[in-house]
């Protein structure tokens, strides 16, 4: 890319000596903005001035590099020099409107407004959003030179045209008044004192505007510094000649300063919490104290911002390098500065935010930072085993440390070791520390207890064993001189002065509850805590709570006394609770639901360390909270997000190492915190809308509500939470209340896209959560989504009208077409009823002179099967005539011979009455019912017809019946006429035939029974197999030819299919299958197929 350099010279009389001369050098390198440089020059002749102006030109907007290598030159860079910290860079790339930031404001929102020369910024902790004169009519060149956040919460912006406007969210409200209005050549830095007045920098001057007007000039002493407030509301500056305080009444020089320049209309100026003035110069810090400037040693370079956070830290920006140190209420400086990081371009603002995140502005891009107050060391006992368990401090910084299954180990506060106790073993676990007031440690181990004296001297005591497992020593207690630690087992045992090892009434008997928690009030009086108990113990008097009480069913791991009054419990999955005395325990609503220990520390804050890190809250809320408020106790959570690792369950877990110096048990080893650098609390930041679009563009709420026209179905929606040390975690859900059911994620995204399908009301509930906070709710807004042209109601009711009239006025002419044809078909279905029902009654008439034809030819047969049964019947009368006639004589009478006499009467009676009945049945009249069988029944009924017939003729007849063979719904008498009619017919075919045999078998196939008859008689001829169903086709002498034709009908009208055929060496089948539910049928084959032919020739040989 090339780029072109314009130089313009004027020159004007002036009322100096000599001349000065304006020269203007523009640069132009697309597509980068436009660029340009303003020399000045006051005491030059105008030839020098040009040849000045053209040399600087030439140094500054030599040709350039590569569009892509300049940009990546320009990048800020930070290098973090504390390894505690970590930075991050914003860019152009990032969003920023230009890479100069050089003012800094957070509004009471919590976001951070940046003024760079191409526009106003603001910054949530991840997304940047910018403003320009579209959206702020205030920002004619986009250019902001000043910020201001006022104490009613409204931001003020300076420009370099001198106006200064007044927003709120982002939207102009009003300007200051340009009556009377100095000629300013741009605001240079904004402050609004105690009373109200307005302090604006222009070119080293300053001016005063209250009440909505100017006062008239400016003050009398020039200023190149900042503008604070002291504590007495009165407004600071330093320029040439001093550090000026300003007030309506007037200006006071409190101190000369140094350096008196011109040419740096940016330097640092602070007043801090405790009073201290601290001034930045071009060579350091300085300190206003006892009227004079004390240069602060340590800090070199130009600085340009100060800032102190509530801790007392001073943090520092000297050109591109940021320090700390720690000032107090007297002494004004209590540690030495620090270098914490450097960046590739001088820091010119410096901010932070309430979550105690550092924001500063550079020449090339923002920068954050955030600080770690938190060191976790390992246990020295080696990589294998960096965890802690327990942990006692010792003074003077140093901490004993053991990781439940190894040594214990001395250290100090960066983790190095200064000394170690062996276990007595190395199949032990230390469970507990105590270091007594004579500086003796004590740690419990699986079946001992250990002692190291401050001499040095060691001594292990032996713990009583109950049963086969040795008894742990868990929670150790000083009471007075004895050292009591309670046992797993149940019991508590102490060691007295004199070094004896003694069981402690009442707690000297077995329980196998273990004691896991100890801890004594101011009184005497000693909480115990078990697995879903807590015991006051008194004397010899134990007041136990338990489940009854409020207590649950969870491990108390930690005690802590709230003196005069109760207890507060940690337990392991149940969160913390507080048990009044006389009371029932009420829970705390904590985020975690795993506490290792309970730590106060001076500022009255409750910690607790558990699974998802350590939680720290005033104790004060907590009490608050008990007392039956409904205000829920504001709980701070540090977890991943600030170093913290999960907590570890030792005894104790948590105790404090020095001054301001928190320690902690965890898995990853002893953590410790700087406590002071702590709040108690971290608000979640509320969600807030930032703009809404639709098809037509940026849409604006208007009180809460976006009315949208009927073709804006879809909305997109940009949001925010101000909320920088957890930028990346904040998670984010919405529910639309018309639409929606429950909440739905948005996850960590700042924008979403809804759908409106339908006209209506649409209510926009929003919420904003950083991990271990509650959900945020933002101001609803309801969308009030017009409907089309084709669904407003009006309409939607003459169009329904229409159709219904319409529809109407078809339907009456299609009735009375629909009627017409109804009619002509009702006569032609009375005729084809009629019909049908007359050749069903032709067809049950011909089935009843089939079935007396067959009763004719069966007349012999019957009468044979009913003479023998009576014929036995005859005989056995007789014999029991002359048996009882034997017993009237006298004579002896076999009482068992005549019962089997009489019992073959009564069965041959039954016999002849089960023919009688049978051929009752096949010559009645049948009337279309039908009925549930078994196909067993159906098969020996009609057998038992035929019976004598097959005798008489010496032909054996088989019945077979498949396994599994289901029950039928069928016309029993038309079912049976169909088998005796087969039967027969099969008889007729082997009559003649030697050896001839005749098989009727059922098995079960799809869906239905087939029964299928078979014979070794001569087959059935061509002729006969193609015309075997027609009426009347017979190839007996005496047949009517009407069996098969009705077998097929009779099947037919059950649903099923009749078929008949040939094997090959002789022999006729005949087979028809029928469904186990009914189902009609309208057709059947006249011919077996092949595959049932051979599957039937293969399946029962017949010769």
């Amino acid at each position: 890319m090339s780029s072109w350099l314009l130089a313009l010279a004027v020159s004007a009389p002036s009322s100096f000596s000599g001349r000065w001369g304006l020269f203007l050098s523009v640069r132009v390198h697309p597509p980068r903005p436009l660029r340009t440089l303003v020399v000045i020059s006051g005491w030059f002749r105008p030839v020098r001035a040009v040849l000045i102006a053209a040399l600087s030109a030439a140094i500054l907007f030599g040709h350039p590099a590569p569009v892509e290598a300049q940009a990546r030159a320009n990048r800020l860079r930070i290098d973090p020099v504390d390894a505690r910290v970590s930075a991050r860079a914003w860019g152009v790339e990032q969003g920023l409107p230009q890479g100069s930031v050089t003012e800094l404001a957070i509004d009471a929102d919590g976001y951070v407004w940046g003024a760079t020369f191409g526009g106003l910024f603001r910054f949530d902790g991840q997304t940047i959003t910018r403003y320009a004169v579209a959206d702020v009519p205030l920002l004619v060149t986009n250019s902001v030179t000043a910020l201001l956040t006022a104490p009613d919460g409204l931001l003020y912006v300076g420009t370099p045209l001198g106006t200064v406007g007044r927003l709120q969210g982002g939207r102009l409200l009003d300007t200051l008044s340009s009556q009377n209005r100095p000629l300013l050549r741009g605001v240079d830095a904004l402050a609004i004192d105690g009373t109200g007045t307005t302090w604006l920098r222009s070119s080293g001057h300053v001016y005063a505007y209250r009440d909505g007007r100017w006062r008239p000039g400016s003050m009398p002493h020039l200023a190149y510094s900042a503008m604070v407030i002291d504590r007495e509301g009165a407004m600071l500056y330093a320029g040439p000649e001093g550090l000026i305080r300003a007030t309506d009444a007037g200006s006071e020089i409190l101190a000369p300063t140094r350096h008196k320049i011109l040419d740096g209309h940016d330097f640092g100026l602070h007043a801090d919490r405790y009073g201290h003035l601290w001034l930045g110069q071009p060579n350091g810090l300085y300190l206003f104290t006892d009227g004079a400037l004390r240069r602060i040693p340590g800090i070199e370079g130009r600085v340009r911002s100060i800032i102190s956070d509530g801790r007392g830290m001073i943090w520092v920006a000297a050109d591109g390098r940021l320090y700390r140190f720690r000032s107090g209420a007297g002494e004004a400086v209590l540690s030495r500065p620090e270098l914490v990081l450097t960046t590739n371009s001088d820091i010119y603002s410096l901010l932070l935010t309430p979550d105690d995140v550092l924001v500063g502005g550079t020449l090339q891009g923002l920068f954050t930072m955030r600080e770690s107050v938190v060191r976790v060391v390992e246990n020295p006992a080696g990589p294998r085993h960096p965890e802690v368990s327990s942990m006692m401090p010792a003074g003077g910084g140093r901490i004993w440390v053991t990781g439940s299954c190894t040594d214990v180990y001395l250290i100090d506060q960066q983790g190095r070791a200064l000394d170690s106790i062996a276990r007595p073993n190395k199949n032990v676990c230390v469970r507990s520390m105590l270091l007594d007031r004579r500086g003796a440690l004590w740690f419990g181990n699986d079946g001992f207890m250990k002692r190291r004296d401050a001499s040095g001297r060691e001594r292990e005591w032996s713990l009583p064993q109950w049963g086969y497992n040795p008894s742990l020593a868990r929670p150790i207690l000083l009471a007075g001189d004895t050292v009591m630690f309670g046992l797993s087992d149940g019991r508590i045992a102490g060691i007295t002065p004199d070094d004896s090892l003694r069981m402690i009434a009442p707690w000297d008997q077995v329980t196998n509850v273990a004691i896991e928690s100890m801890t004594r009030d101011e009184d005497g009086t000693i909480w115990v805590g078990q697995l879903g108990r807590v015991t006051r113990w008194r004397g010899q008097v134990l007041e136990s709570s338990d489940e009854t009480a409020g207590v649950p069913k969870a491990v108390p791991r930690a005690l802590l006394v709230e003196p005069g009054r109760g207890v507060w419990i940690g337990t392991y999955g149940s969160g913390m609770w507080y048990l009044a005395t006389g009371r029932r325990a009420r829970p705390v609503p904590l985020v975690d639901e795993t506490i290792s220990a309970i730590l106060s520390d001076p500022r009255g804050r409750l910690w607790m360390p558990g699974n998802r890190g350590i939680s720290v809250v005033s104790r004060e809320s907590l009490r608050r909270w008990i007392l039956d408020s409904i205000d829920i106790p504001d709980v701070r959570l540090l977890s991943d997000g600030d170093g913290v690792p999960e907590g570890n369950s030792g005894y104790p877990a948590a105790g404090i190492i020095a001054q301001d110096v928190l320690g902690f048990a965890s898995v990853s080893g002893l953590v410790s915190l700087q406590e002071r650098q702590i709040l108690s609390t971290s608000a979640s930041s509320t969600v807030q809308v930032d703009e809404v679009r639709t098809s037509r563009g940026r849409r604006v709420v208007e009180e809460g509500v976006v009315r949208l026209a009927p073709d804006e179905r879809i909305v997109l929606l940009n949001f925010s939470a101000p909320t920088f040390r957890f930028a990346d975690e904040v998670q984010f859900r919405y529910w639309l209340d018309g639409r929606d059911t429950e909440w739905v994620s948005a996850g960590n995204s700042r924008e979403m896209r809804l759908v409106t399908e339908s006209p209506g009301v649409y209510t926009l509930h929003l919420e904003s959560r950083i991990p271990g906070g509650q959900w945020q709710v933002a101001d609803a807004i309801r969308f009030e989504v017009e409907p089309m042209l084709m669904e407003r109601q009006s309409l939607r009711v003459l169009l329904v009208l229409t159709v219904i009239g319409l529809a109407a006025l078809f339907y009456r002419q299609r009735i009375n077409a629909l009627q017409a044809v109804a009619r002509a078909r009702e006569i032609s279905l009375n005729a084809r009823r009629d019909a049908a029902e007359e050749a069903a009654r032709h067809e049950r008439e011909l089935a009843q002179v089939g079935r007396l034809g067959v009763a004719g030819e069966l007349t012999a047969s019957l009468s044979h099967e009913l003479g023998q049964p009576l014929a036995a019947i005859v005989n056995n009368a007789e014999v029991a005539r002359r048996m009882i006639e034997r017993g009237r004589d006298g004579r002896h009478v076999d009482r068992r011979a005549l019962d089997d006499v009489l019992r073959d009467v009564v069965a041959q009676g039954h016999r002849a009455s089960e023919i009688v009945r049978e051929f009752r049945r096949f010559l009645r009249r049948e009337k279309g019912e039908r009925e549930t069988m078994s196909v067993r029944e159906l098969m020996e009924s009609a057998a038992l017809l035929l019976r004598q017939e097959y005798s008489a003729a010496h032909v054996p007849l088989e019945i077979r019946i498949g396994a599994r063979t289901p029950t039928i719904t069928v016309e029993r008498v038309l079912l049976q006429q169909v088998i005796v009619n087969l039967l027969q017919n099969a008889l007729e075919a082997v009559r003649r035939v030697q050896g001839g045999r005749v098989l009727i078998r059922a098995r079960p196939v799809a869906r239905g029974i087939r029964i299928t008859v078979l014979d070794n008689g001569r087959g059935f001829t061509r002729d006969v197999r193609r015309l075997a169903f027609e009426p009347f086709v017979t190839s007996r002498a005496t047949g009517m030819g009407l069996g098969l034709a009705i077998a097929r009908r009779v099947v037919d009208a059950h649903g099923g299919h009749i078929a008949l055929g040939c094997f090959p060496g002789g022999g006729a089948v005949v087979s028809f299958w029928i469904p186990s539910v009914p189902n009609p049928s309208e057709h059947s084959d006249s011919l077996v197929p092949p595959q049932i032919v051979a599957s039937a020739f293969r399946e029962e040989t017949l010769q």
